[in-house]
């Protein structure tokens, strides 16, 4: 937190007007002796927002929003409360020394300046230099208007080796535009620009603070990679952002919906076409941390990747990763194998706003058609293999009403009667049973050694194996959740590795992986990614992936304790908080007499 002195906050609330404030967001009408609107916070047709002049507060009977000046600024911005007080005191042209309470805040702050700069210089390149004309037309011919162009701060890196360095060398340490990934230095010293000659797509946080760049190429001749990221800082982890946040958070929260993307484009497409609750996961798969971020703003996800066998596959990821986050998935798909961008392109803004909103499915039937799409069910084998995928998904949902609906879709397919398809998913049953039966009785790879401290040397070691081979990838993936990473660098390192494989390099190495970090972290990423003395194998692998789920039912335990800590002995959520404790105790105590019982 920062330093704040109360007297500066109250000198600002009171040389503040809250229906001046509130007036730059929300239309409001007199109402007696207070003002009323529509809530910038909730959708709604019949206004219930209540701003009173007199008392310097707001109200909302609809979604129960309310507060002061400082509190709307927190929430119609998504910012601090440091943040707020300072948007309301420039508002009234007040100067404010709020300075940072430690150093961390002050690097943090330092830096976030710097991308600001980078971003203005970038900004100004494209719209008011010759050398961003051929950019800037490009643009324009793939619709962008100047408005919408300037809505999304779009800029241009000039095609030269150091200009944006020389710009910001007067204020900016080399060792800030270093770190932030901005430039990079010659070995025989000198430094040049990251970003030459490409479209510049600024990157912020949840809170409006640029921390990362993605440059993209726009001549066809160019045999450059596509897009170009900014690497891992302390600002950027690609796998913890999404692109446009914090801009459609407002139309986010008023319809209770948020359309998840791939790019900036298809984002822009969306805005375009007048849908602006839009973000995008800038290319990669969706991580946890990400459908964390939505959940926290939207209940409801709406998937539209691209039309393409590797956008069906990532969203058929993306729906269990934000189904673990208790969100509500729809899926759109949409026709020709199009994405939104070109299905604006070749339709028009009516067209593409009116097929986002009308053609959701239910991640049940996308699944289905998902595996449909990929069988020829005129060829016995695929019909059979079509089955026994369906029946794998079906036997995951015990729901009665969802098995019998897609065993009669499944029999109108096929063009078999559903009495059939029944009776197979009989036999399917009884064999998973006697397969079970079997495996529980099978000895399981016995310990060749012991790992000292566990928690932790599970964890680094299982980012290596994950990295080393598919077949240790799939005993990993198969037995963990995705985000088994407690560590911050190796949830990087991780997400380094996924973005390769994403952007299909082949022969992904240890040093093509630390040349995705920023120079200050490559040497601890490169320590991390060490080879193992005694070389790889399943028996470890099978004792690291029992060390970590321990571990992961500690980490639960631990939270859960933390979490009733908080709460009187008197309360029921008290109780049903010690019930999960004890529950974690007992899952811990049957994960070790089944390792116990594997080993006799």
């Amino acid at each position: 937190m920062a330093e704040i002195n109360t007297q500066l906050i109250e000198d600002v609330r009171s040389r503040a007007d809250i229906v001046d404030i509130i007036s730059d967001y929300v239309k409001l009408s007199p109402a007696g002796k207070n003002f009323k609107g529509l809530c910038p916070f909730h959708s709604e047709k019949t206004p219930s927002f209540v701003v009173s002049k007199e008392r310097q507060i707001f109200n909302c009977f609809g979604c129960g929003e309310k507060g002061n000046v400082f509190g709307f600024i927190q929430k119609v911005k998504n910012v601090s409360f440091v943040d707020a007080l300072k948007l309301v005191a420039d508002r009234y042209q007040m100067d404010v020394d709020i300075r940072p309470s430690n150093q961390h805040n002050q690097e943090h702050d330092r830096l976030f300046q710097a991308n600001e700069k980078a971003m203005q210089f970038y900004q100004l390149s494209l719209t008011n230099m010759a050398a961003g004309q051929e950019a800037l037309a490009y643009l324009k011919q793939r619709g962008l208007q100047l408005d919408t162009i300037q809505g999304f701060q779009i800029g241009y890196a000039p095609d030269k080796q150091d200009q944006l360095y020389q710009i910001l060398r007067e204020k900016t340490s080399e060792v800030d535009l270093l770190e932030l990934g901005l430039i990079k230095k010659y070995q025989d010293g000198g430094y040049f620009d990251l970003f030459r000659n490409r479209i510049i797509f600024p990157i912020s946080n949840e809170y409006g603070k640029i921390v990362g760049f993605s440059g993209r190429v726009f001549q066809e001749s160019s045999t450059e990679p596509k897009y170009v990221n900014s690497p891992f800082t302390k600002l950027f982890v690609k796998g913890d952002i999404l692109y446009n946040l914090f801009q459609a958070l407002n139309s986010i929260r008023q319809h209770n919906r948020v359309f998840l993307y791939e790019g900036f484009m298809d984002v822009i497409a969306s805005h375009k076409a007048n849908i602006k609750e839009a973000v995008a996961s800038m290319g990669t798969a969706l991580t946890p941390n990400q459908a964390k971020l939505l959940r926290k703003v939207a209940e409801h996800v709406i998937l539209c990747y691209d039309g393409d066998k590797a956008g069906f596959e990532a969203m058929n990821k993306a729906i269990k990763i934000l189904e673990d986050q208790q969100c509500r998935v729809s899926v759109l798909l949409l026709p020709e194998g199009l994405d939104p961008d070109e299905y604006l392109k070749k339709y028009g803004e009516k067209k593409l706003q009116e097929i986002l909103e009308t053609t959701q499915i239910d991640p049940w039937e996308f699944r289905y058609q998902y595996i449909k799409r990929g069988s020829n069910l005129k060829k016995a084998s695929e019909m059979e293999q079509f089955k026994q995928r369906i029946f794998e998904l079906l036997l995951s949902s015990g729901s009665d009403t969802i098995t019998n609906y897609y065993i009669r879709q499944m029999a109108a397919d096929i063009q078999v009667d559903v009495e059939s398809i029944k009776a197979d998913l009989r036999h399917t049953m009884l064999s998973k049973q006697i397969n079970q039966t079997k495996q529980s009785k099978k000895p399981v790879i016995s310990m060749t050694q012991a790992i000292p401290n566990r928690g932790v040397s599970a964890e680094n070691s299982l980012v290596n194996y994950f990295i080393k081979a598919d077949s240790y990838r799939y005993l990993i993936e198969k037995n963990l959740p995705p985000d088994f990473c407690a560590d911050k660098l190796n949830r990087e390192i991780l997400q380094a590795f996924l973005d390769l494989m994403e952007n299909k390099v082949s022969d992904i190495s240890n040093e093509s992986i630390v040349k995705q970090f920023s120079f200050v972290k490559q040497p601890v990423v490169m320590q991390r990614l060490s080879p193992f003395e005694n070389g790889y194998s399943l028996e470890e692998l099978d004792d690291l992936i029992f060390s970590m789920k321990s571990t992961l039912i500690d980490r639960q335990k631990e939270q859960l304790i933390e979490a009733r800590s908080h709460v009187v002995p008197t309360d029921p959520k008290y109780t049903a908080l010690s019930i999960k404790i004890q529950e974690a105790s007992i899952r811990k105590d049957k994960l070790w007499k089944n390792r116990k019982s594997s080993q006799n």
